[in-house]
């Protein structure tokens, strides 16, 4: 009988905790266990945690050290025979269990991952418009581009895979994260999810994409993954340092990697004009390019003709002027906002 292993981690979650693990323990499918790991909150989410008495659930709780360490302890904790990914804001559907468990008992499959639902306090919908499931059995190459860079991704293939970057609406196979002994990226703060993937993925022969979403994620514009942060130069220096190890040293992932650095470029230019001072983003924009540079010079075109204009003004060293553009597009969202 097929055991699902779902894993929570949460740091300060009061205001949410209690909705996802209700989600999970209302399965109709009852063969799981629920791995939660509280990361040193300081609120009252252990409290709320330690209320239920169920022996499906075990609770662990440490000092804080960031999701990635925190998700690799409840991997240590796992003995399903599948693991599901869930982050403390967000929900799954009351029958996911039972879906996944149907459809791994008609096909041999190393890896699952759907269209999400994106949520909030009111509604939920669709993030991808898309119909049709499909079982991947030759090229997952396909996949590693979409993980690698939503760029390069949404230009060449659309949105046809959704999502594959984040471990939401994913099912992993337990046996392949530990045979390869598969972690998250301790120390890093954005992008953890893609390299995860992206090393599971090396290890898979197929998997499965579902249209029809199991899994809410939350939008909290107040997350990690929403918000703009001074350190994120050195996050990124590590990031391409991660993806130049696991990736194949051949020229089409060297292309990719390309669109990823494009894609943190123009991050960090968001990030330094909105948080800096002239000058200084003037000088972090420079710096930016220079070290991205080898990277960026291989795209040759499928980009979009505002990030034509960026890596030409680039080229040239125009870095005034695209602080410029950047600061009164910056400036027309604070207006709207308003």
């Amino acid at each position: 009988m097929i055991k699902f292993s779902i894993i929570i981690s949460v740091y300060n979650g009061e205001a949410y905790i209690k909705r996802a693990m209700d989600s999970v323990l209302e399965q109709d499918y009852l063969n799981f266990e629920l791995i939660i790991v509280d990361d040193g909150s300081t609120d009252k989410t252990f409290d709320i945690i330690n209320i239920i008495k169920d022996n499906r659930v075990k609770l662990l709780r440490k000092k804080n050290s960031g999701v990635s360490d925190s998700r690799n302890c409840a991997l240590n904790l796992v003995s399903g025979d599948w693991i599901l990914f869930l982050d403390a804001d967000d929900w799954l559907e009351k029958n996911t269990l039972t879906r996944l468990k149907e459809l791994l008992e008609k096909h041999e499959i190393d890896f699952i991952f759907s269209n999400l639902y994106e949520s909030n306090n009111t509604e939920s919908k669709k993030m991808y418009n898309i119909s049709l499931d499909q079982l991947m059995t030759n090229d997952l190459s396909k996949i590693k581009k979409h993980i690698i860079s939503l760029e390069y991704s949404k230009i060449k293939y659309g949105t046809e895979l959704g999502n594959c970057r984040c471990i939401g609406g994913k099912l992993y196979k337990s046996k392949i994260i530990k045979e390869n002994n598969i972690k998250f990226p301790v120390g890093i703060e954005t992008f953890e999810d893609g390299i995860f993937n992206l090393k599971y993925i090396k290890h898979c022969e197929n998997a499965y994409f579902l249209s029809d979403p199991f899994y809410h994620y939350f939008y909290n514009e107040n997350s990690v993954t929403h918000t703009y942060k001074k350190n994120q130069f050195d996050q990124i220096k590590k990031i391409m340092k991660e993806l130049q190890d696991i990736t194949e040293k051949n020229e089409s992932d060297n292309f990719i990697l390309s669109y990823t650095a494009l894609e943190f470029y123009c991050r960090l230019i968001n990030c330094t004009v909105r948080l800096d001072g002239r000058k200084e983003a003037i000088r972090n924009i420079k710096t930016f390019y220079f070290y991205l540079k080898n990277y960026l010079i291989k795209i040759k075109g499928n980009i979009t003709l505002k990030n034509r204009l960026l890596l030409l003004f680039s080229k040239y060293n125009l870095f005034k002027l695209i602080y410029y553009l950047y600061f009164m597009k910056s400036n027309k969202l604070s207006v709207k906002l308003k």
